[in-house]
């Protein structure tokens, strides 16, 4: 059977905050959701947080055309040159920028300096989770179901 992994990130990729904060992030979460462990990872640039095995296709967040997966990763690897400071992309379909960070990835997936980790959670993250880790955070998060 694989590992579930429930990934919580601020949709923001540059956002950062204070190891103490993220102590008490980490608190909160042990005090509320069951899972067989929850970890909380602070990185100095923006790393790709991903959907492991359920990615299936990316979508343009302007026009909605499906994007090219060897478009997605010749961008990817222009973009780690820089540790995924500058994710401005110029779209292939409609010719418009917008951000790697910003793409519609089916399932979700995204890039951040801070995340929490809840492998193999049976605790259904609800909206009033989503709304307590916001608070917490002060920042809007993104959540990423990820399948090994």
């Amino acid at each position: 059977m694989s590992d579930y992994i429930v990934k919580i990130v601020p949709k923001d990729p540059q956002y950062r905050v204070s190891k103490h904060r993220i102590n008490d992030i980490l608190l909160y979460l042990k005090n509320t959701v069951v899972a067989e462990h929850i970890d909380g990872n602070l990185y100095e640039t923006p790393q790709f947080i991903d959907c492991g095995s359920n990615l299936e296709k990316i979508y343009c967040p302007v026009c909605s055309k499906v994007i090219g997966v060897d478009w997605w990763a010749e961008k990817m690897d222009i973009a780690s040159e820089n540790n995924f400071e500058d994710l401005e992309v110029k779209l292939p379909c409609c010719g418009n920028k917008s951000s790697l960070n910003d793409l519609q990835y089916h399932y979700s997936c995204g890039f951040a300096c801070i995340v929490f980790e809840l492998f193999n959670p049976t605790t259904e993250l609800t909206s009033d989770y989503i709304v307590s880790l916001e608070k917490l955070l002060g920042t809007y998060v993104r959540v990423i179901r990820s399948h090994l």
